[in-house]
């Protein structure tokens, strides 16, 4: 018996590789790090290389020192500002004041 899979599943089944953004918190600095998923058809899909996990810690641990210069060597860095407003209740719902 001959079982043929669909295009799309096979194609799936198929070594490939995509690149992706992680996005990376710390404190009040975020950033966006380009990795590569790999895919190579089996149930641990996708896969990470051990380069690519090393990257996101050193990025991670630059942002946790505030290092913004190391982090922005390998990602694109954003420091974040909370939104500041004061509370004003208005019928019963709570909206920020710009």
């Amino acid at each position: 018996m001959d079982i043929r899979l669909p295009e799309e599943i096979a194609a799936m089944n198929q070594e490939r590789t995509e690149r992706t953004i992680k996005h990376i918190q710390e404190g009040k600095y975020a950033a966006n790090v380009e990795i590569t998923f790999h895919y190579g058809g089996t149930a641990w899909d996708p896969t990470i290389d051990a380069q690519d996990i090393e990257k996101l810690e050193r990025v991670r641990l630059a942002l946790r020192r505030g290092d913004v210069a190391a982090a922005a060597k390998e990602a694109k860095v954003f420091e974040l500002l909370p939104l500041a407003g004061e509370r004003i209740k208005c019928t019963g719902t709570v909206i920020l004041a710009p």
